[in-house]
C-alpha cells in the first residue's frame, strides 16, 4: 500500500503496546468477566479487525485495527488462561500443552497455509484472505 518501513514498524509496535496495556490492567478491566464473555469479546474484536483490514488501507483505520489486536490475542489468551487455571490440578499441564501446541503453533500454521494458498492462487480475491483470518 506504499507505507514506509517506519510506519509499518510503528503499526506493529502499536499493537504490542496495546497488548501490554491490556495485560497490565486486565485484573481491573476483566475482573468480573467469565471465560465465555472474554471469548465473545475476542471474537467480536477479531471480526471487526480483520473486516477493517479486508476493505480499508487508510492509516487511521490501520491504527484502529492494530489496537484491536489487544482485543483479539490478549483477551483470548486471558480467556484461555482463565479456563485452564479453573481446571483440576491434573488437567492443567495437558491443557497448557494443547493450548501452546495448537492455539499458538499448529492452528496458526494451518491458517497460514490456507490463506497463503488463497493469496497466491486467487489474487483477485485478496480480501478473502482477511475473511479467512476472521
Amino acid at each position: 500500500m506504499g507505507y514506509s518501513d517506519g510506519i509499518i514498524g510503528l503499526l506493529w509496535s502499536l499493537s504490542i503496546v496495546a497488548e501490554v496495556i491490556v495485560f497490565t490492567f486486565s485484573h481491573v478491566l476483566f475482573r468480573h468477566w467469565q471465560v465465555s464473555g472474554l471469548l465473545l469479546l475476542s471474537v467480536s474484536c477479531g471480526v471487526v479487525r480483520w473486516r477493517l483490514m479486508a476493505y480499508f488501507t487508510t492509516l487511521p483505520i490501520l491504527i484502529v485495527s492494530q489496537l484491536l489486536h489487544s482485543g483479539t490475542f490478549t483477551v483470548c489468551h486471558l480467556a484461555a488462561m482463565g479456563f485452564i487455571s479453573a481446571r483440576n490440578q491434573g488437567e492443567i499441564i495437558p491443557l497448557q500443552a494443547f493450548y501452546s501446541a495448537f492455539g499458538l503453533g499448529g492452528g496458526l500454521a494451518l491458517v497460514t497455509i490456507v490463506v497463503g494458498f488463497v493469496y497466491e492462487y486467487l489474487p483477485f480475491h485478496h480480501n478473502w484472505v482477511f475473511w479467512l483470518m476472521v
